[in-house]
């Protein structure tokens, strides 16, 4: 083999383990679910498709997140964050945390929620350092943190990627 095509060959081969790897990342860390159920509607609908990855970066508030409960997985909006307090109150979702003092509802202004529609339920409750509040887009037809409580992060299985058009 002649000299000169050796940084060629060798440029070629990093490439093909840069993709190689890339690839392997990719399978490990995508996933695909079917959603089930009416909760994150009309954001997500029954029977559509999402990609999901695992986690590998922090969780924000308003990602939707799949949550692992009990036997189902379930698809929902992050609301409250670690150290928030939630509370819910005439129809009204309130966050207060450090920057927040007075608080703020974390749903004016957002794509998902509907002016019309109330948030039902009566919640008073801080989170702790590794558990959020997950909450339906669909407030009347959801199972959400206001049935089961607030979910530990070991229970948020995946983070949406990208949402298949029906």
């Amino acid at each position: 083999m002649k000299k000169s095509h050796r940084p060629l060959i060798i440029a070629l081969s990093v490439v093909a383990v840069v993709l190689i790897g890339l690839i392997i990342f990719s399978i490990t860390q995508i996933k695909e679910f079917t959603v089930t159920g009416q909760s994150m509607s009309p954001t997500l609908t029954s029977d559509q498709k999402i990609e999901t990855t695992k986690l590998t970066s922090a969780i924000k508030r308003y990602n939707i997140v799949v949550v692992k409960e009990k036997n189902s997985d379930i698809f929902s909006r992050v609301i409250g964050l670690p150290g928030d307090r939630v509370v819910i109150k005439n129809g009204a979702v309130t966050i207060y945390n450090k920057s927040n003092p007075k608080g703020f509802n974390p749903d004016i202004g957002q794509s998902y929620f509907k002016r019309s529609e109330k948030t039902l339920g009566k919640v008073s409750q801080t989170l702790s350092s590794n558990q959020y509040y997950v909450l339906g887009d669909n407030r009347s037809n959801a199972s959400d943190s206001r049935n089961f409580g607030p979910i530990p992060k070991l229970s948020i299985i995946a983070i949406e990627l990208r949402v298949e058009s029906n």
